[in-house]
């Protein structure tokens, strides 16, 4: 089974918002990017609730701005899909009741709601939709809906979905990061959070593959007391070490670049027993020093717990597959290159699993996800005031896709500042770049990456491009390749500000980059006053547009490269007048011979 959809109403500060999780065609991951108090916790939480509801007190659910008198109703809805494996389980479930199905089921919807009168929860209830179509085993010939017909065993058949074959929901907190120095053994243990971690080192058991469980190869042993039986013990402790160590220290170790192998996580090599029961200890071995999880970095403790609580999961005996895991502003306590490497570890938690995360860091964004990142905003927050003012009467969490936001939003940059900071692609290390194309900035380079990659033109000269930062930058990009002494061009826009840079370039370097900057009227003499989206005819620019908004009847600069990164991004390829593929081939063609010219003159 696998969530495709959630839907929440009258959560904490959502009236109403709706997270379509099958946006994300290429991955299993979803990204939820808002500033500060925008509600992307609050998403999550909700999402929890659903779940979880015992984690949560009434109170707390209901709208900030209607607490003191509440009268409605909170709710979230779950849309489930089933695969062919489920839709087997579920009918050997109705046939152990009585009944053999004639229809598939397909999808369902689970909600869970909650009644309030005078801001005292009343009532719950779980609300199904689904259509559950068949006989009776045993001389039946009619065919009805089971659960409209025969709601006792209905009863049963939906327990057994809902907790044996529902995805989870795994709502990555906090506490995650306080890693206790003891895991309890027992199952009665009231310990905080204990049974969590005892789960987990079932989980690292079972990943062992020699069908290994704490009960019997721990516990049992170690009240016999036997020799034996103490150095069976020692050798599934020591197993469970080394494969922790393997899985988090491997790649801790690629995340900050280190040749580091000393470092190795150990669960001792004995059971112990205090006042509360047996328990085993977690630590970090370095050199000959041992330390408690505790006391390493927040950003080791968070990426450990991160492992044992996604990789051990897929290893878990239950049915259930496609856990859901919600991650909270996930490794904030790692330096910024750390941060973009473990989005390949989502990645490949995604292989099985679905993950939600939320952000507000650039470098927690992967360009490709675009299409499953929503951009979540607090209508209740003034984000354009110095002190951020907030009006709770106002308040209400939505969560656009991104492509639909900036569609709407052509010109509130700052909610989606990460991700245009995250799309600004930046070349390696420039020492190793024998020769550069630059051009104004992020949309000129889209451009020409996505004529290119369709296959539009024919050309070699993207492995040049570079996406500037803006008209100020050219200047020290053309001393820097200047005193390299590298082959570079500059190709601006031919507006004001385009030509006063030109200018202003000839003025500083003199005849040595006459032959190097250029704007788009050199290339063309009719091309004077165009920018690069007017190498696009009229009619292939209302073309791109719609396909972010198949609506909208007039050009809009920020609406049409919004939609062109779109099309780059998922590799749409719109149907380009001939005039407008001559105007690249004439651009690429002046690009490519430029290039060589400057590389035969030295």
């Amino acid at each position: 089974m696998k969530y495709t959809k959630f839907e929440i109403f009258n959560f904490k500060g959502i009236k109403h918002l709706g997270l379509d999780l099958t946006k994300q065609n290429n991955s299993n991951v979803i990204t939820l990017v808002g500033l500060n108090e925008s509600g992307k916790t609050t998403i999550l939480q909700a999402i929890d609730w659903f779940y979880h509801p015992l984690h949560y007190n009434d109170h707390e659910l209901m709208p900030k701005d209607k607490r003191a008198n509440f009268g409605d109703s909170i709710s979230v809805k779950a849309n489930v899909k089933l695969n062919g494996s489920d839709e087997k389980e579920v009918s050997k479930t109705a046939l152990r009741y009585g009944y053999v199905l004639t229809e598939n089921v397909g999808s369902f919807i689970l909600e869970r709601k909650f009644y309030f009168r005078d801001s005292v929860l009343t009532q719950k209830s779980e609300n199904w939709e689904i259509k559950l179509i068949g006989k009776k085993r045993r001389g039946g010939t009619v065919e009805h809906d089971i659960c409209e017909k025969d709601p006792e065993k209905w009863k049963f058949i939906s327990n057994y979905i809902k907790e044996k074959m529902l995805p989870p929901v795994v709502y990555y907190e906090n506490f995650l990061f306080d890693i206790p120095d003891k895991i309890y053994l027992d199952t009665d243990i009231s310990v905080e959070n204990n049974s969590y971690y005892r789960e987990v080192l079932q989980d690292v058991l079972n990943s062992l593959n020699q069908k290994l469980n704490i009960e019997k190869h721990l516990l049992k042993r170690f009240i016999s007391g036997k020799s034996k039986d103490i150095e069976n013990i020692e050798a599934v402790l020591d197993m469970a070490s080394a494969k922790i160590t393997d899985i988090v220290i491997t790649v801790w170790q690629e995340i900050l670049k280190s040749d580091d192998n000393n470092l190795f996580i150990s669960l001792g090599n004995a059971i112990e027993k205090d006042e509360f029961g047996h328990f085993i200890q977690v630590k970090v071995r370095e050199d000959n020093r041992s330390y408690y999880i505790r006391e390493r970095s927040l950003g080791f403790r968070w990426f450990f717990s991160f492992v044992l609580f996604t990789y051990f999961r897929t290893f878990r005996n239950v049915s259930k597959e496609n856990a859901l895991f919600l991650l909270d502003e996930p490794a904030s306590n790692l330096h910024s290159s750390a941060q973009t490497k473990l989005l390949r570890e989502f990645e490949k938690v995604a292989e099985n699993q679905v993950i939600i995360y939320t952000t507000h860091s650039h470098h927690m964004i992967n360009p490709k996800w675009l299409s499953g990142t929503f951009v979540v905003k607090n209508e209740g927050i003034n984000y354009e005031t110095v002190d951020m003012s907030f009006n709770a009467n106002l308040t209400n969490i939505v969560a656009d896709s991104y492509y639909q936001f900036a569609s709407q939003n052509p010109n509130q940059d700052n909610y989606f500042k990460p991700i245009l900071d995250a799309l600004d692609v930046q070349p390696g290390p420039l020492e190793f770049i024998p020769e550069m194309v630059m051009f104004e900035g992020r949309n000129d380079y889209y451009t020409l990456k996505y004529i290119k990659e369709l296959n539009y033109v024919e050309t070699d000269t993207d492995k040049y491009l570079y996406p500037g930062n803006g008209r100020d930058n050219v200047i020290p990009f053309i001393a820097l390749y200047l005193a390299w002494g590298r082959n570079f061009l500059v190709v601006l826009d031919d507006d004001k500000g385009g030509r006063a840079t030109k200018k202003k370039a000839l003025s500083m370097f003199g005849p040595v980059v006459e032959n190097r900057i250029f704007t788009l009227q050199d290339v063309e003499s009719y091309w004077g006053n165009f920018e690069m989206e007017n190498l696009f005819a009229h009619n292939d620019n209302m073309r791109v547009i719609h396909q972010l908004d198949g609506a909208i009847t007039g050009f809009d600069k920020t609406r049409f490269n919004k939609a062109l990164e779109k099309c780059w991004q998922e590799k749409i390829k719109v149907d380009l007048t001939k005039r407008t593929i001559d105007r690249f081939k004439k651009l690429f063609t002046f690009i490519d011979n430029k290039l060589v010219e400057n590389r035969v003159s030295g």
